[in-house]
């Protein structure tokens, strides 16, 4: 609890109360109080609460304006996959590879480096990392390598279905793994992981997950031609929460990206193109462009699937 002593006497000193009068309402020393507050000196939760009440503040109220006082305001503003990543380093080789790798080719030395790593310290985070970097490789075969893919996908699905809540590792674990579940097992713990992680949504930070986990699914099924789970998932994201613009306009968006994968090329088309204006008229720049960019490789012969992992919304 070192770390709270600098905002302590902020806080303190914003409420004119001397070192002096904190000892004498709490019966601690000037002298500890002051190495709390430096830094240099450690401090039981009970001593603590007592400092807090003290100065008439809540535990929650000091954690609030601690994080807001050492958060640079823009950094706080950004939830992005930048803050994610930093909240998150495990998720980093997962990350990297879906950015960087294109074609099998590239996807050996990822495997070899991961296999080492689990042979030295064979922990479940490593060994899902090792395959996560298969199904990378089995995904980028022509054909697609399906025979790895069911082994592959057997310890994924059996992890994510005994959590009893997913968190942000679990979350983006099936973000990451979409492209190589089964349809049906997509669309299962989809069901399980919206229920599951519907705690997070309390964070600024990962208000959108439920969107996250249902664009990957959709988009993973879509891309594979797998048009009645991509429905199932479909009718799903619809029934999540619209209560901001940004997911109205994406859930529109992904809703025309099914009808024209479903032969309604036409309705399809227009469904996108207002969800793009909608973007144009909000000032969502950034989501018009990417938006505009998918419609186009839909339009093209063949149309060019895209499979949105790690968006942010």
């Amino acid at each position: 609890m070192q770390k709270y002593g600098p905002y302590f006497r902020e806080l303190r000193q914003s409420k004119d109360v001397t070192l002096a009068q904190l000892a004498a309402d709490t019966g601690l020393t000037e002298g500890f109080i002051s190495r709390f507050e430096r830094g240099q000196s450690d401090i039981t939760v009970s001593r603590f609460t007592a400092l807090l009440e003290a100065l008439n503040v809540a535990i929650e109220e000091f954690l609030l304006g601690m994080r807001h006082s050492t958060t640079d305001s823009e950094e706080e503003e950004d939830y992005s996959l930048v803050r994610v990543r930093k909240m998150m380093p495990s998720m980093a080789p997962y990350f990297a590879i879906s950015e960087v790798v294109k074609d099998a080719s590239q996807v050996k030395s990822y495997i070899d480096a991961a296999e080492a790593a689990y042979r030295a310290k064979p922990t479940r985070k490593n060994h899902f990392i090792w395959l996560f970097y298969q199904s990378m490789n089995a995904i980028l075969q022509k054909p697609i390598d399906n025979a790895s893919l069911a082994r592959i996908q057997a310890p994924i699905m059996h992890y994510l279905q005994q959590v009893d809540n997913w968190g942000v590792y679990e979350c983006y674990l099936f973000i990451a793994f979409t492209p190589a579940l089964a349809p049906v097992m997509t669309v299962q713990l989809l069901r399980i992981g919206l229920k599951r992680s519907r705690f997070l949504k309390h964070s600024p930070s990962f208000e959108q997950i439920d969107l996250q986990l249902a664009v990957a699914a959709l988009t993973s099924l879509m891309a594979r031609d797998e048009m009645t789970a991509a429905v199932q998932v479909m009718k799903m994201m619809n029934g999540l929460d619209r209560s901001s613009a940004n997911r109205v306009i994406a859930t529109g968006f992904f809703n025309g990206w099914l009808q024209i994968k479903l032969g309604k090329r036409d309705a399809g088309i227009a469904t996108c193109e207002h969800a793009i204006q909608q973007c144009s008229d909000l000032g969502l720049t950034e989501w018009a462009n990417r938006f505009n960019e998918i419609l186009n490789s839909l339009k093209t012969t063949p149309p060019t699937d895209t499979i949105f992992l790690y968006a942010q919304f």
